[in-house]
C-alpha cells in the first residue's frame, strides 16, 4: 500500500499533466464563439492599418471554436455565426450583395472579419500591465498640464501618481485615451483646493500686422479686446505674448480676430507656460520662481528675473535659502546591500576598462605570425577554411547560404523524424534514391 506522501504526489501528478499545452506566444481574438490565433502586438497594428499582410498577423489561416484545445470550427458554424452580422452591416451601409455572396463566407474572409471586429482575449496579468502603463501615462499628462499653486513649479510624475492613487482613488479605463482621462483628473484636482494643483496657463502670441504704425494700432486694439475676455492676462508689449487659461483660448482668438479684422491672430507658443494664478500680472512682472518655460524645475536654485516697466533694467533676485531635508534612517541591511552593489559596480568597471585597454593594445600592436622552432617561415599550405556541418544529417556545406537552405530541405526534415523515432539518419544518396522510387 502507498504511503500518504506517495498518495499526495500521485494526486498532484494526476491534476497537473506533463503534456499540458500553454499558449505563451499566441493572442486569441474571439467573435460570436469563433476564435483565431494571432501573433502578439500584431492585432493593433492590423486594425490601425500599419500591418496589411494577414499572414504576418495570423498564426494559421483557420477559424477555431477553441484555440487552446485545437478544435477547428466547421464551415457551417462559421457561416451561421458570421452571416447575420455581415448581412446587417451591408443593409446599414447602403450597399447590396448577391445571394451567393450572402450565403457563403470563405475562411479568409472569416479570419479578417474576426480580426477587425473581434475581442482580443488577454490574461489578467497582461490586462494589469496595460492598466499600470496607462496610469503612468495619465500621470505624465497631468504633470505637464498642472503647476503648484504656491510656488508655480511643475509637479514630478511620481508625486502625481501618489496623489491620484491615495487622494483621488483614481482607476483608469482601458477603453479611453490617456489625455481624456487626464483632463478629468485635472478637474478633480482643481476641485480639491487642499492638494494645491492648478491648471497651467497657455502662452499665446500676437502675429501679423503691417507697418510699424498700423501694427501698433492693431496691437492696441487686440490688447483692449483681450482685456474683456475672462481668464486672459495682460499683453507683454516686448514680444506680444499673453498668458491665458485653456478654457479662454477660443474666446481670445475670436476677440482678436473681430477687433483687428483678421489682420492679427493668436498662436500658441507654449501649452503649459505657468500656473492659473501666476504668470505675468497686470504690471508685467513674472511670477516668482517660475519663468513660464518649466526650466525652473531643472534649476531650482537659479536667480529669479524681475522686469521693471519704468526702465528696461533687469534686476536679479536670489531665491531664499532652503532648509535642508531631514535625513531618512537607513537600515543596516540596506547599507550592506548598497555597499555590495557599489563593490560589484566598481569591479564591473575595472573589468570593462581592462578589456578596453586590451583591445586597444591589440589594435595598436597586432600579433606577429608564429614561426617554427628553426626560425624560418613554414612551407606548409594554410589550413583549409572551416566548413559548416549538420549534426543530424552528417552533411558539410561550403557557405552559410547552403547551410541555411539545407535546414529547409525535405532531406533534413526526414532525418529529424527518424531521429525522433531513434532510427539512424538517411544519407543524401539514399534519400534521392527513395524519391526516384516514389516517383
Amino acid at each position: 500500500e502507498a504511503s500518504p506522501n506517495e498518495r499526495r504526489t500521485m494526486s498532484r501528478r494526476s491534476t497537473t499533466p506533463a503534456n499540458a499545452v500553454k499558449l505563451s506566444n499566441v493572442v486569441v481574438v474571439r467573435k460570436k464563439g469563433l476564435e483565431v490565433a494571432c501573433y502578439p502586438d500584431k492585432v493593433d497594428d492590423f486594425r490601425r492599418g500599419v500591418e496589411r499582410d494577414v499572414d504576418e498577423v495570423l498564426q494559421v489561416r483557420q477559424v477555431f471554436k477553441n484555440v487552446s484545445k485545437g478544435v477547428l470550427a466547421s464551415k457551417k458554424d462559421v457561416e451561421t455565426a458570421l452571416l447575420g452580422a455581415s448581412s446587417s452591416n451591408t443593409k446599414g451601409g447602403g450597399t447590396t450583395s448577391s445571394k451567393k455572396q450572402q450565403s457563403h463566407v470563405s475562411m479568409d474572409e472569416a479570419c479578417i472579419l474576426i480580426l477587425r471586429e473581434g475581442e482580443v482575449q488577454v490574461s489578467e496579468r497582461e490586462r494589469q500591465t496595460k492598466l499600470e502603463a496607462l496610469f503612468r501615462d495619465i500621470a505624465v499628462v497631468v504633470a505637464e498640464k498642472t503647476r503648484d499653486a504656491a510656488t508655480g513649479r511643475p509637479f514630478p510624475a511620481t508625486a502625481v501618481e501618489k496623489v491620484m492613487r491615495d487622494a483621488l482613488h483614481f482607476a483608469p479605463t482601458a477603453s479611453r485615451s490617456a489625455k481624456q482621462q487626464a483632463l478629468e483628473v485635472i478637474k478633480r484636482l482643481e476641485a480639491r483646493h487642499d492638494l494645491g494643483f492648478v491648471r497651467a496657463k497657455m502662452r499665446l502670441q500676437l502675429v501679423g500686422g503691417g507697418t510699424a504704425e498700423s501694427s501698433a494700432a492693431l496691437v492696441a486694439a487686440a490688447t483692449a479686446a483681450l482685456e474683456e475676455v475672462d481668464g486672459v492676462g495682460a499683453v507683454d508689449e516686448r514680444d506680444r505674448t499673453v498668458l491665458a487659461e485653456p478654457r479662454s483660448y477660443r474666446d481670445a482668438v475670436a476677440a482678436v480676430r473681430d477687433a483687428t479684422g483678421g489682420r492679427l491672430a493668436l498662436e500658441v507658443r507654449d501649452h503649459a507656460a505657468g500656473p492659473a494664478g501666476g504668470g505675468p500680472a497686470r504690471g508685467g512682472e513674472l511670477h516668482p520662481g517660475n519663468n513660464g518655460s518649466g526650466d525652473d524645475e531643472a534649476h531650482p536654485r537659479e536667480a529669479a528675473v524681475v522686469r521693471d516697466d519704468d526702465d528696461d533694467d533687469v534686476v536679479t533676485r536670489e531665491d531664499p535659502p532652503q532648509m535642508p531635508a531631514k535625513p531618512q534612517r537607513v537600515s543596516k541591511a540596506a547599507k550592506r546591500r548598497e555597499k555590495e552593489a557599489a563593490i560589484e559596480r566598481a569591479e564591473a568597471r575595472r573589468v570593462a576598462e581592462e578589456r578596453r585597454q586590451e583591445r586597444a593594445r591589440a589594435r595598436r600592436d597586432p600579433p606577429e605570425p608564429a614561426l617554427p622552432a628553426n626560425g624560418e617561415p613554414s612551407s606548409l599550405p594554410p589550413p583549409p577554411p572551416k566548413r559548416l556541418t549538420c549534426n543530424t544529417c552528417g552533411g558539410t556545406f561550403a557557405d552559410a547560404a547552403a547551410h541555411r537552405e539545407h535546414f529547409r530541405s525535405d532531406w533534413h526534415r526526414t532525418n529529424l523524424k527518424l531521429k525522433l523515432e531513434n532510427k539512424p539518419p538517411m544519407s543524401e544518396d539514399d534519400f534521392a534514391q527513395r524519391d526516384l522510387l516514389a516517383a
